[in-house]
């Protein structure tokens, strides 16, 4: 071998370790099976089995594939939330990307929108909350040290359309670090970390949460095209 095709060779094998490569993905998971729901659990303000709450698998319509899922919540008192999960098993990766698309009619309704993914293993839960508060700071916001933190994020999602949203995430070092996140192709750099939390169990779960306004407006969800990374 010529010391020039030498080179190229190594500039190629360089140049593909540093791609990503996703070791494992799990897709369509609002077209799973057994998501699991509560009212109580979902923070200050949830009212347990007395919100009403509905799953609603293989809507065509709106939808992006054929086949969303509607999250509904019917609020009896104020600021009433609803929580779905979906568990998906446990991996002992440290780098997760949450990609998906939501839809809402009107987009002023909700107090706020959701999306979590949970990582536990070694010891270690790291609690990858998300949330779009619509209706208070209007930022993003990342869970961590027990409380709510603003980004400075501006979040405003459009009404009537898909919202394409991609989240990633990592636990190396023993941390829990919110990295980015992509809006409707808009990409921001969060870079927060914190301590993640003491857990005896291996899981690995994705959740969306509706959190009801102070005047109990029903309203629904609609997500489509679920899809976490793990590498």
């Amino acid at each position: 071998m010529t010391t020039k095709k030498l080179i190229y060779g190594i500039v190629i094998i360089l140049a593909c370790s540093a791609l990503p490569l996703f070791s494992q993905t799990i897709s369509n998971i609002d077209q799973m099976s057994g998501w699991q729901s509560c009212g109580g659990c979902a923070g200050a303000g949830g009212v347990g089995p007395n919100t009403p709450r509905s799953l609603t698998a293989f809507v065509s319509s709106p939808s992006m594939d054929g086949a969303s899922a509607r999250f509904s919540i019917t609020p009896r008192t104020a600021f009433s939330n609803a929580l779905w999960w979906k568990q998906l098993g446990g991996s002992s990766k440290t780098n997760f990307v949450y990609d998906f698309y939501v839809y809402i009619n009107n987009a002023s309704v909700p107090q706020a929108l959701e999306f979590d993914m949970n990582a536990a293993s070694g010891g270690r839960r790291h609690i990858f909350g998300t949330e779009c508060d619509l209706r208070g700071s209007h930022t993003w916001r990342v869970f961590g040290n027990g409380r709510w933190n603003s980004t400075g994020i501006a979040c405003s999602l459009r009404s009537g359309q898909w919202n394409h949203i991609i989240w990633q995430f990592t636990r190396g070092g023993g941390s829990t670090k919110f990295i980015a996140m992509t809006v409707n192709g808009a990409t921001k750099y969060v870079n927060r970390t914190y301590s993640p939390h003491a857990s005896s169990v291996n899981e690995l779960n994705v959740a969306v949460q509706l959190d009801g306004n102070g005047s109990a407006t029903p309203y629904s969800l609609w997500v489509d095209k679920i899809t976490m990374k793990a590498f």
